[in-house]
């Protein structure tokens, strides 16, 4: 998946999917050229900032 895909189902900015993968956040994300690409079996694993309000509310 690409980044843009990433940040419209998670619900937040191409941007800040692409820092998530730079830092090392999300496993198994790699760049090519200079496109980042995510596997779909590492999206499930993240918990976004949406679920981490659902949890605490």
């Amino acid at each position: 998946m690409t980044t843009q895909e990433v940040a419209q189902q998670w619900g937040v900015t191409d941007r800040v999917v692409r820092r998530m993968c730079a830092s090392g956040r999300i496993p198994g994300a790699f760049r090519l050229g200079r496109d980042w690409f995510i596997p779909r079996t590492s999206i499930e694993k993240i918990p976004t900032r949406r679920d981490r309000a659902c949890q605490t509310s």
